[in-house]
């Protein structure tokens, strides 16, 4: 759990709670005065128009325009998850609605996974997302990469069962043929013998760590041809040993944060390809809780540059999730996709509970 800030006292904590409620049932910045008024902190509109400045400085909320309110951070945000977010648990009605869907008998995992999704989205009123992974338990075995032009790169990825996949990627700049035989055998040391499940999940930062001091001298160079060519394998593995199933995307569109037409526009495009963006299940599965949260860019890998369209668009989003498993063996991520400003309380509680009897539902299926 993240520390608090040591300039968060108790005063500052309730008015950025109250910024992120009215954010959340408003969609508006949030004045001083809505908060005296709402809120009843016992204290002047010029008092929380100090404090409001103090949780600026303090990067938690900020003001979209000069004469407006506050309205979160991202960072805001997940200190308002992490710190005090009380889970909503479902009603009663939703409870036994959710137990009737899984007890249901279906003849395939894709239907089983569709009425999952299907329950995320009337729960919450947001879109749904669930990946399901292939062969996830077979071992990666061989890995070669191969340069037939200088700007064409053919990835083949062999596993266990003697499975072969290939994936032919173009490059921007030229490949020094010395550098990539280097980087392969780099690839083929660290990731033959792991689970394809275990290198789906591994986000390319944590990844490069482990070259810092063997790439030491020549690391800019090699190091972007190395994680390009991890990437490659990833999406080489993604496109042909992983499926991700969308519901209810459109619902998204209704939102006041995507009524933009270049928003709407980004999102469409992302949502109707989702392996091109697929990015909850590398990194968010090591999550200590279950289910987990991504804020804003968090979603983006923290990345200090401007994302370039489509992409951008997920920086106006958030993404509540959870594994999900058959058996003993994690079967895939089901998650809620909505604006940062979704109803965290709600979702969190939909997602733990619909990944559960999902579980409980496929390793029944499967037995």
């Amino acid at each position: 759990m993240r520390p608090l800030p040591l300039e968060l006292n108790p005063r500052r904590e309730r008015i950025l709670r109250a910024v992120v409620e009215k954010h959340i049932s408003t969609a508006m910045p949030v004045s001083s005065e809505a908060i005296v008024r709402e809120y009843k902190l016992g204290i002047s509109p010029a008092t929380v128009r100090i404090e409001l400045a103090a949780l600026e400085s303090m990067g938690l909320v900020k003001q979209p325009h000069t004469s407006a309110g506050r309205v979160p951070s991202d960072k805001g945000y997940r200190l308002y998850v992490d710190r005090f977010l009380s889970p909503k648990p479902l009603k009663p009605n939703e409870i036994a609605m959710v137990r009737s869907t899984f007890q249901v008998k279906y003849c395939a995992i894709e239907e089983l996974l569709r009425a999952a999704l299907g329950l995320l989205t009337s729960l919450t009123g947001y879109a749904a997302l669930a990946s399901f992974t292939l062969s996830g338990e077979e071992p990666l075995c061989e890995i070669n990469i191969s340069a037939p032009t200088p700007k064409k790169l053919l990835v083949m990825v062999t596993l266990g069962k003697g499975k072969v996949f290939h994936r032919l990627f173009y490059s921007a700049i030229p490949v020094d043929a010395g550098s990539l035989k280097y980087v392969s055998s780099l690839l083929r040391a660290s990731l033959c013998g792991l689970k394809l499940s275990q290198v789906l999940r591994m986000r390319p930062s944590s990844f490069m760590q482990h070259f810092k001091n063997a790439l030491t001298g020549s690391y800019n160079a090699v190091s972007k041809l190395l994680r390009m060519n991890f990437e490659m394998i990833q999406e080489t593995l993604r496109a042909n040993c992983m499926l991700v199933f969308v519901s209810n995307f459109t619902q998204l569109l209704s939102q006041p944060e995507f009524m933009d037409v270049h928003r709407a526009r980004s999102l469409v495009e992302l949502l109707s390809e989702p392996l091109k963006w697929f990015f909850f299940e590398p990194y968010y599965f090591a999550c200590e809780s279950s289910p987990w949260t991504a804020i804003g860019m968090e979603l983006l890998g923290g990345v200090a540059q401007s994302p370039k369209p489509p992409i951008d668009v997920l920086a106006e989003c958030s993404l509540v999730g959870a594994p999900y498993s058959i058996g003993e063996m994690h079967g895939g991520t089901i998650a809620v996709l909505g604006p940062k400003r979704m109803r965290y309380d709600r979702v969190l509680s939909a997602v733990s509970e619909v990944s559960k009897w999902l579980s409980i539902s496929l390793t029944s299926f499967m037995s």
